[in-house]
């Protein structure tokens, strides 16, 4: 079970090994916002108290170039501990508090499918920020964005290099690709 330090877990917290099936999970989120009249810095830590549940294996031979990156059996990260028990690929986000007080960020932020993984796992974006998707592989990856409150799309990519820009309007936590 995840434990919240100095106080009861949340609903959340508790049910966070549900989560860890979600096929992006982001990093340990560390996010400053500013404001002309306000500024403040969100740190934080998530332990894993007790074992991790074992990652499941990727098949990767449905695609000679993403089988060719490994030389081993790929696991899916979805559980990561550091030596310490913190975790990677947490989330973590103002839920309110800052309405229209932020400057939203021009440059885009960055989602590349490298080794046939999404790198990294999981993005935090402000809304109206670009995301910029990349694909350094030279195979054809598909991007599906599942959203709820935005447009969902789904594009190939076929050619090592390409780039694609979105930008969502909408806010929404823990979009699907």
């Amino acid at each position: 079970m995840l434990k919240k330090r100095g106080s009861k877990p949340s609903i959340l917290l508790m049910h966070r090994k549900k989560f860890f099936i979600l096929e992006i999970l982001c990093f340990v989120f560390l996010w400053t916002f500013c404001a002309s009249a306000h500024a403040a810095t969100l740190k934080g830590k998530a332990l894993l108290e007790g074992e991790p549940p074992k990652n499941p294996a990727i098949n990767m031979d449905a695609d000679p170039v993403c089988k060719a990156f490994y030389t081993e059996e790929v696991e899916a990260p979805n559980v990561v501990v550091n030596p310490d028990h913190t975790l990677q690929n947490v989330f973590v986000y103002v839920k309110s508090g800052l309405a229209n007080e932020t400057e939203t960020p021009k440059s885009p932020a960055v989602l590349d499918q490298k080794g046939c993984m999404y790198n990294p796992r999981v993005l935090g974006l402000q809304t109206g920020q670009p995301l910029s998707i990349a694909n350094s592989d030279s195979t054809l990856h598909n991007v599906h964005a599942l959203a709820k409150k935005n447009p969902e799309f789904n594009f190939g990519m076929p050619i090592q290099g390409m780039k694609l820009e979105k930008t969502f309007f909408n806010p929404e936590v823990m979009m699907k690709f």
